[in-house]
């Protein structure tokens, strides 16, 4: 049966290359699993930095338990099938109470500044990436363009990053050839910078700032992968990759 799909993502074709069979299971077969509590917590989070941020900027003030409060109970909302894995709603909500009450996390918000244009902040933006050969776009949603044009990106981690996983990542050539390929071409600085906040979650939480920049001629590689990708995909190749978590038997 031939896969019918209307995009890819970022997130779709990392899934492909860490296990095709995971990717077969989900965007073709629609296993439904749960969600990771990982997953349910940073987008909860996300959605906190996001509302802080537009607070801010539009002289709000709402108590960051409330601002908190509601973003974690959309979440569990869209996500009535959730993998626990020993933890508890509230032992979740009250780590995200705990990392919000640190004045560097806090602090750190408060100093991140969006750009703006027509539509307003330039804050959870779609993106899309026309791949030549490739008929259907690469989707994703840069969480915020800051006021120097630099994109960015929220992370929640157990454990600090280094230089390597971010200069590693592919994240940033996905979304800085779509972004510079599109209307928003002009607000992206031309040295390609990418910038990641992580908010680690140690006894005492912190937030780490990641840069790090593409050249033009890495999109030339990313228009290959991305269509070695499809191609993988039309010929229907979902093999299993044991060797990695997402298609252990754990």
């Amino acid at each position: 049966m031939a896969v019918e799909l209307e995009h890819l993502s970022y997130s779709s074709i990392s899934t492909y290359h860490m296990c095709p069979r995971s990717w077969y299971f989900r965007y073709v077969e629609k296993v439904e699993v749960p969600t990771s509590t990982a997953l349910v917590f940073g987008s909860a989070f996300h959605g906190v930095i996001e509302e802080m941020i537009q607070q801010r900027v539009n002289g709000k003030s709402i108590p960051l338990a409330d601002v908190w409060g509601e973003a974690w109970n959309k979440q569990l909302e869209r996500n009535p099938l959730i993998n626990w894995d020993g933890e508890t709603p509230e032992s979740l909500y009250n780590e995200g109470t705990r990392i919000l009450s640190t004045p560097d996390v806090t602090d750190m918000i408060g100093a991140i500044s969006p750009a703006q244009d027509d539509e307003g902040l330039m804050i959870e933006r779609k993106v899309m990436l026309h791949v030549p050969d490739v008929p259907v776009p690469v989707i994703g949603y840069v969480d915020i363009i800051e006021a120097d044009g630099v994109p960015a990106d929220f992370k929640t981690s157990s454990r600090g990053w280094n230089e390597g996983k971010v200069a590693s990542e592919l994240q940033p050539d996905f979304y800085l050839a779509a972004l510079k390929l599109s209307e928003y071409g002009n607000f992206i600085p031309d040295d390609l910078r990418f910038r990641y906040y992580v908010f680690v979650k140690t006894k005492t939480p912190r937030v780490e700032m990641w840069e790090t920049s593409r050249k033009w001629s890495d999109f030339i590689w990313l228009f290959l992968f991305v269509k070695e990708t499809w191609r993988a995909i039309e010929a229907e190749a979902f093999p299993p990759n044991p060797t990695t978590w997402k298609c252990s038997e754990k």
